[in-house]
């Protein structure tokens, strides 16, 4: 922020502009990737049920959840609370 008051307004004000629309070009990406990802579950999800739900719990099943939901519950999280 101290570098923004150095410089002179247009510059200033060019670099916020800048600045807001890789913020924006963030934003359009993750929810484009979260799309994908809600896409993704949604037909796969008959094929978990009937392939991995009935299986026994062992370390890949663990694994399996934890990939599929844990951690894209995270990354939801985190997009939702920038």
């Amino acid at each position: 922020m101290l570098a923004l008051r150095a410089m002179p307004n247009a510059t200033a004000q060019a670099a916020a502009a800048d600045l807001a629309r890789t913020a924006q070009a963030v934003d359009w990406v993750a929810a484009a990737c979260i799309s994908c990802l809600l896409y993704d579950y949604t037909i796969t999800l008959g094929q978990e049920i009937g392939r991995i739900w009935p299986s026994r719990m062992s370390l890949a099943k663990c694994l399996y959840f934890a990939n599929r939901y844990v951690v894209s519950a995270m990354l939801v999280s985190v997009h939702a609370l920038r």
